[in-house]
């Protein structure tokens, strides 16, 4: 009564939730991917209906075919997916069984059984080994009972003609043949798959080993060039602290000290970046309204700039149409490398050195200029000035380190950054990244 029950409301759940009902028809579509081999056998066991019972109307098979489809949707629906994966499988082959053993071995009914076992095979590669085995089991048992019974088992006092059977027979050639045709189509789709899959397997399989070496070569010449430029500094204060214990002279003493203090200056320098590198690829972004002309003013007031030294001038220009909202830490990383590197390589035999900073922002991005007129980079050299350790100047002091940490958080902000530089006239960088609020972070 239960099932009764549950049916009923199955066959209503189709006619007036029609959301639920595709719901139905996708479930049955992903759990019997093949089932359309079984439903072709289930109709022409309609079709044998209609053979063995000619007096009856032409509705009979049909609603007999429905029905045996209907039944896998059902058990879809009470969520038995085993059931209604295998119910198309047994339909068919007990069809086959009853009638084959009514019209007798001349009708080939039997013959069926190979298609429905390959069907049945290609239909549940996902399925247990278990049930893989009864569903291939079952047809064989029947076929072996059917010849060991004669094909009697099943008596009927309808007298089939010879010719009804010839025609059977000339029905289940054709259904053989079809059912060929459908087997290798999609043996031959599931194997294009297969083979797709296991291309693009291999292509991933590629990518990944390739960015595992570039990863480990990265790693192993950020190793070298950390430890010597580490090492850098802390030999040549170790050098200067011995010459400076065999003064006596109170003036070279403190001109030693002050060399020292140059090279632990510049070892703090190096591990800072390390740390900001490090933060930047840990640290989630902490989006914030920033108060960007503040934020300058600090970073040229670290750098002397604000004191509006003789040997260079810095130029600010706002164009603020809207608050900016970015992480304010990571900005600061930004500009403070690239106003440094602007004073650091200035060129000193200009007349007047100068570095450029300009903002521009709306609701959706801010645009960020930072020129110079410095000692400029080399065509040769631009295109790799971000790759890590590299130094895009003979007369660089730096780790080369610095621009490549600026692009890393350029990306961690979901932004770009472009160069252009003349040797000897100067550098201008361009950055652009997206303005956003503290609620909705858009991808650049």
């Amino acid at each position: 009564m239960h099932y009764l029950i549950s049916f009923w409301q199955f066959l209503s759940n189709i006619g007036t939730n029609p959301t639920q009902s595709i719901s139905i028809f996708e479930d049955i579509r992903s759990t019997n991917r093949v089932s359309i081999i079984n439903t072709f056998l289930t109709i022409q066991g309609g079709l044998f209906v209609y053979y063995i019972m000619p007096n009856q109307s032409i509705h009979l098979p049909i609603i007999f075919s429905g029905f045996c489809y209907l039944i896998p949707l059902f058990f879809n629906y009470l969520g038995k997916h085993l059931w209604a994966k295998m119910l198309p499988s047994l339909i068919a082959i007990f069809s086959v069984f009853y009638v084959a053993s009514v019209l007798g071995p001349e009708s080939n009914v039997h013959t069926l059984y190979t298609i429905i076992i390959v069907g049945t095979m290609m239909s549940h590669t996902e399925s247990s080994r278990k049930v893989q085995l009864t569903l291939v089991s079952i047809p064989i048992i029947l076929t072996i009972i059917l010849f060991v019974t004669n094909f009697s088992l099943f008596k009927s006092d309808i007298v089939i003609s010879i010719e009804t059977k010839h025609k059977i027979a000339y029905d289940v050639f054709f259904i053989n043949l079809i059912s060929s045709i459908i087997i290798t189509y999609f043996y031959l789709y599931k194997t294009q798959i297969f083979k797709e899959s296991i291309k693009r397997s291999q292509d991933e399989t590629t990518e990944k080993y390739i960015e595992l070496q570039k990863v480990n070569q990265e790693m192993d010449r950020f190793v070298y060039s950390v430890s010597h430029d580490l090492r850098a500094p802390i030999v040549s204060s170790l050098g200067l602290i011995g010459i400076a214990l065999q003064e006596d002279e109170a003036e070279k003493i403190k001109y030693y000290l002050g060399l020292q203090e140059k090279s632990l200056w510049k070892l703090e320098k190096f591990i800072g970046e390390i740390l900001t590198y490090s933060r930047n690829n840990r640290m989630e972004l902490q989006i914030e309204n920033v108060d960007i002309q503040e934020l300058i003013q600090d970073i040229l007031e670290s750098q002397n700039l604000a004191l509006e030294q003789p040997s260079i001038k810095a130029q600010i220009e706002f164009q603020l149409n809207s608050p900016v909202y970015t992480d304010a830490q990571r900005l600061r990383a930004v500009l403070n490398n690239l106003i440094s590197n602007a004073v650091r390589y200035r060129n000193k035999n200009s007349i007047q050195s100068f570095v450029h900073i300009g903002v521009d922002s709306n609701q959706e991005r801010i645009l960020i200029k930072i020129m110079d007129n410095g000692l400029g980079i080399g065509a040769e050299h631009l295109p790799k000035i971000f790759e890590m350790f590299y130094r895009g100047n003979t007369r660089s002091e730096g780790s080369g380190l610095g621009l490549y940490i600026v692009q890393e958080v350029i990306q961690k902000l979901s932004g770009k950054i472009s160069v252009s530089s003349v040797l000897d006239e100067g550098t201008t960088f361009e950055i652009e990244i997206p303005n956003v609020n503290n609620a909705d972070l858009t991808l650049f």
